[in-house]
């Protein structure tokens, strides 16, 4: 008596759950299949359910700062615009090289210089599934 094995998709499959980042950082997905115990008998077909679930990510629309040529000691403004098509929370990050961000997490802040030469402020945009790409803002400080 021979025993029936498993297709070997059944047998990888029998406890899974992954992520998989899609379309260049614009979707976020999850795919989970809980503890799934096959019984096999003979050729019968079998169900297989699914459910798939995607985020679409927050979107930086646009970065602005004004001046970006500036005196130590001197602030710039920093502004900014976000959304998210599902109308999730978004949470904005800014960071500095040198210098700093009067408030890292407000979508409208100021810079201001502290030490002289060239410097990046970075900003990034989350949602609560992923992170977009950041935009970057040249500065330079000068005495």
């Amino acid at each position: 008596m021979t025993r029936p094995r498993l297709p070997k998709f059944l047998a990888l499959i029998s406890a899974l759950s992954f992520t998989q980042l899609l379309g260049c950082g614009d979707y976020f997905g999850t795919v989970e299949i809980p503890n799934i115990k096959p019984s096999i008998s003979g050729n019968q077909p079998a169900d297989l359910n699914v459910e798939l679930s995607f985020n679409k990510c927050a979107a930086i629309r646009f970065v602005l700062m004004a001046p970006t040529d500036m005196k130590i000691g001197q602030s710039g403004s920093l502004l900014s615009q976000a959304s998210d098509p599902e109308g999730d929370t978004i949470a904005y990050t800014w960071t500095a090289t040198n210098g700093e961000v009067a408030d890292p997490t407000a979508p409208v802040t100021s810079y201001t210089c502290t030490e002289p030469g060239d410097h990046i402020v970075v900003l990034s945009v989350a949602d609560a599934s992923c992170i977009t790409s950041s935009e970057i803002i040249s500065v330079k400080c000068s005495n």
